[in-house]
């Protein structure tokens, strides 16, 4: 910024006239004394970067942008399969009309715009799922950190003679595992506002976490919620454990979301899946209680950790991770995630973010009654930390003081 010795207005640094008084902003005196040259002049600070969006942790999250920015990450597919698809059409069309009225050998000069038609399609299909898998990662994607590797243009792909940017990054899921992504764009100046080790958000899908999306690369905007309070109560109330029945069933599904919102045809032909999809089963076979790659026999001693993540709308995610005491570290541990209310769920567990199979509340209920029963057996009380009844809010002690409020 430049402020005119004039009249003081600020002005910013590529302005050649005051906006306040109209005198030339190319030569200004210096109120600084003068330096002496030997002495080591200080760093000049860096140029702050465009803008980012800043991504909330909550979802489903609220896009004011609309869809223009995720459609422009999928320029190349949309356009060029597009006008393939519409080019190939029109003319296999009029081909076969004029070969089905007047000259049947035509018919055979049909078959290179059906070619068009059928490879325009199958790019733009792929460009429009795309871009539905990007709207579902940036509404209801979980948010980790990652780090920008690369940023270049890339001459191979052009769009009206202009290059794309390309991005890379890496990025750790909730299970620690390392992972990498790239996005392509048509934006020049996101390689200095993205510069290589620059940590910026990743949003990844819950169910299949080498699936990301750069917010940053998208420029989309969201509507920050308002601060998410942790309202859990100090302490649930301990009752009894009455025997459950000797299993369920059928097999729990587990689900990739828990957002309500169901799937119609068309978005399931196009690859959304921000409804509640089944993606496994969580059975229970006497008392071995069995997830896809992990099991935890109930009858023998087992070690329960679990932990809460506030959300929004007084709701919270809790996981709950099980695996047998004196089990070697390499084997997996059984965990199950569910989205209840915060008065379920008492204020002395950890707040933290895991990853895990989700179940809906009334099939996390039914398993919770399983393992607070089995854990009895041995000694451990887990209804002391949740409540999955309705009756949980007026379980609390009134006498307990309340949590300070926090953000998730």
């Amino acid at each position: 910024m430049i402020t005119c010795a004039s009249c003081g207005e600020t002005n910013q640094d590529h302005y050649r006239f005051c906006l306040g008084c109209g005198a030339s902003l190319a030569i200004q005196p210096s109120a600084d004394p003068p330096q002496d040259a030997s002495a080591p002049s200080p760093d000049p600070a860096p140029a702050p970067s465009s803008a980012l969006p800043s991504v909330p942790l909550q979802s489903p999250r609220q896009m004011t942008t609309g869809w223009g920015p995720i459609l422009s990450a999928h320029l190349f597919p949309l356009l060029f399969g597009g006008i393939w698809a519409a080019v190939g059409g029109v003319i296999f069309l009029v081909f076969s009309v004029i070969g089905f009225l007047a000259l049947p050998l035509m018919m055979l000069f049909s078959l290179l715009p059906l070619l068009f038609l059928v490879i325009g399609s199958a790019i733009l299909f792929y460009g429009v799922r795309s871009a539905s898998r990007d709207r579902d990662l940036l509404l209801h994607g979980t948010r980790v950190m990652g780090t920008i590797v690369d940023s270049r243009l890339d001459g191979t792909v052009k769009v009206n003679n202009q290059p794309s940017t390309r991005i890379e990054y890496t990025y750790r899921d909730l299970h620690g595992s390392e992972h990498s992504g790239m996005e392509r764009i048509f934006d020049k100046g996101l390689i200095q506002a993205l510069e290589p080790g620059t940590e910026l958000p990743i949003l990844i899908s819950p169910s299949d976490p080498s699936s990301s999306v750069l917010p940053a690369a998208r420029d989309v905007r969201f509507v920050m919620p308002a601060p998410v309070e942790d309202n859990r109560p100090e302490r649930l109330l301990t009752k009894g454990s009455p025997a459950p029945p000797a299993s369920w069933a059928t097999p729990l599904p587990l689900v990739s979301s828990l957002d309500p919102a169901p799937l119609s045809l068309w978005d399931r032909f196009v690859g959304a899946s921000d409804g509640v999809v089944p993606m496994g089963a969580v059975t229970l076979e006497g008392a071995r209680l069995t997830t896809p790659g992990a099991s935890v026999d109930l009858e023998a001693p087992f070690v329960t950790s679990i932990t809460v993540w506030p959300l929004a709308l007084d709701q919270a995610e809790v996981a709950v991770s099980l695996r047998n005491r004196g089990a070697p570290p390499t084997d997996p541990s059984v965990t199950v995630k569910a989205r209840l209310d915060q008065a379920q769920i008492s204020g002395h567990l950890p707040v933290q973010q895991e990853a895990g199979a989700w179940l809906t509340t009334d099939h996390f209920a039914l398993l919770w009654e399983h393992l607070c029963y089995h854990a009895s057996l041995h000694g451990d009380d887990l209804r002391r930390n949740l409540q999955t009844s309705e009756q949980h809010t007026h379980q609390v002690h009134v006498a307990e003081p309340a949590t300070v409020a926090q953000r998730a």
